[in-house]
């Protein structure tokens, strides 16, 4: 089964990592552990096998094994290997196939009030990560794998300070995002994006909540924000302010309505928040601009 599919939320959690480095003919021990173990060569290779699945690990590759189920080093390292490992877990239950599960489209129409579909994280158990992406997740690898004491985060008692253990938890959730993120094409990405550019084109007054879209539409938040922002260049809350300061400037230009009152129907229910909004989109406050454009259709 090529694909792990892991039920969310509650989202998976870290519990441990490190760095190995092999050197030509060593043989890691054959393994069998309770907890998912996510492994990626920095630099060399590694044959690796679990049950029916063998994989050939790269640089740049890396293999996800699963709970209670041994996997070995089928030969010795050809050459000097390096590689970290992260153990992890889930609260619900995974299941395996051979296709991206969180690929199936779905209506992203919805009412978030009776909505209670859980969202499925896919994610390929062997892949190469993109060269320009390798950067990024070796740099989240070095910070959920190295020791207190290089981010002087152990306290006075030997404990390891609470905000450290917060950060790495959000590491590991960027991993998997990162991870996720590699099983679309180009094509598919631009398809979530678009589809949720026409649900905020249509619905951008309401209080639009991209969790509750992303349940129906069985893709991680994170993800879809990311492949809006690819597409478009911002982010769909920016993308959201964007349209209700655009209507706000078009009923200031040809309605009498009060500013505070054009304020609410355009979706910003605080007036000091809406004039820093439109400030930040046109330079000026509400009121200038309605000056600004009764002056110019006064004037011949």
């Amino acid at each position: 089964m090529n694909y792990l599919n892991l039920n969310c939320p509650p989202m998976p959690y870290y519990l441990a990592g490190g760095k190995i480095t092999c050197d030509i003919n060593v043989q890691l021990p054959r393994r069998q552990v309770k907890t998912f173990t996510f492994i990626y060569i920095e630099k060399g290779n590694l044959l690796l096998e679990q049950e029916s699945m063998t994989a050939q690990l790269k640089t740049g590759d890396y293999f996800i094994a699963t709970p209670h189920c041994t996997y070995l080093q089928l030969t010795p390292c050809t050459e000097k290997t390096m590689m970290y490992w992260i153990s992890f877990r889930s609260s619900l239950s995974f299941s395996l196939s051979d296709t991206c599960t969180a690929c199936s489209p779905q209506s992203m129409e919805g009412d978030r009030n009776t909505s209670s579909q859980l969202f499925v994280t896919s994610i390929a158990r062997h892949r190469n990560v993109e060269k320009h992406n390798r950067i990024y997740l070796e740099e989240l690898l070095q910070s959920l794998t190295s020791s207190p004491d290089d981010h002087k985060g152990q306290k006075g008692d030997g404990t390891t300070d609470p905000v450290q253990l917060f950060e790495q938890q959000i590491s590991f959730l960027q991993l998997l995002s990162l991870l996720q993120s590699q099983q679309y094409s180009p094509d598919l990405k631009f398809s979530i994006a678009e589809r949720l550019h026409n649900y905020i084109d249509k619905h951008f007054i309401e209080d639009i909540r991209l969790g509750d879209l992303a349940k129906q539409y069985s893709y991680s938040p994170s993800h879809m924000t990311r492949c809006f922002n690819e597409a478009y260049g911002l982010s769909p809350k920016q993308y959201v302010k964007k349209l209700r300061v655009q209507k706000a400037a078009r009923l200031l230009t040809y309605t009498d309505r009060p500013v505070q009152t054009i304020g609410d129907e355009c979706g910003f229910n605080i007036s000091s928040y809406f004039i820093k909004q439109f400030k930040k989109e046109y330079g000026m406050t509400p009121s200038q601009y309605r000056m600004n454009a009764n002056t110019r259709d006064s004037n011949p």
